[in-house]
């Protein structure tokens, strides 16, 4: 069974949503930031539930505490909240949330979301753990960009956003992904990203992976494509 933390202040949720997957799922539950720290740094999870409005802070930020630890980097994130505006979904997504399901929900859709989330995970943990491309090298577990110069390699700083979309375009060179195939690969059909949000992402990943074998081609009126340069 997989594990699966809820932070959550509301305890009617926690409840709901904890009986409902207590069957298929190891289940435990935060109602606050400082509770869930505590239990993130004791146990590895297989997947986190967050709220973002708890009582001791701010959802967003332990979603990128979560993304810069060791223990729990990789775990897939779901927000779970009734903050529905599209600049609070853009910014789940930038600090490295996995999936945003706004209140209220209901708990097929979650359960079907927290599968596939898992099935994920697991297809990206057969994969193997470094992969090199040119001079380009990434790391799967770490979220780990270098570019080898000469004998030496220098770390490329990226968000987690930029990331996945290097190590999506990694696995996919040469193949032609317009911006709404993006959307769907990296955001998620649910997230309501605009195509210029993906223009500016993928502009800044560019200027990142200057001095590198490969870069992200830009076809005019049809999308990006991956190639060595």
């Amino acid at each position: 069974m997989a594990n699966i933390i809820i932070i959550e202040d509301d305890a009617g949720i926690r409840e709901l949503v904890g009986v409902a997957l207590a069957d298929r799922y190891h289940v435990t539950t935060a109602d606050s930031v400082k509770e869930g720290e505590r239990l993130l740094t004791e146990k590895k999870y297989d997947l986190i539930l967050l709220d973002v409005s708890l009582p001791d802070g701010d959802g967003f930020r332990l979603c990128a505490q979560i993304r810069n630890s060791t223990e729990n980097r990789k775990t897939p994130v779901i927000f779970l909240t009734g903050r529905a505006e599209i600049p609070d979904k853009v910014h789940g997504f930038s600090v490295g949330g996995d999936d945003y399901l706004t209140k209220p929900f209901h708990i097929d859709e979650l359960t079907a979301r927290i599968e596939a989330r898992l099935k994920a995970t697991k297809l990206g943990s057969e994969e193997t753990e470094h992969v090199k491309v040119g001079n380009l090298r990434l790391s799967y577990n770490s979220h780990s960009l270098w570019i080898a110069e000469g004998t030496n390699e220098r770390t490329v700083d990226t968000t987690p956003i930029e990331f996945k979309l290097v190590a999506f375009f990694v696995r996919h060179p040469n193949h032609l992904y317009s911006r709404h195939d993006l959307i769907h690969e990296i955001w998620g059909d649910e997230a309501e990203i605009s195509e210029r949000s993906v223009d500016s992402h993928i502009s800044n990943l560019r200027k990142k992976l200057s001095g590198s074998t490969h870069t992200i081609q830009s076809i005019h009126g049809r999308g990006y494509k991956f190639v060595k340069q």
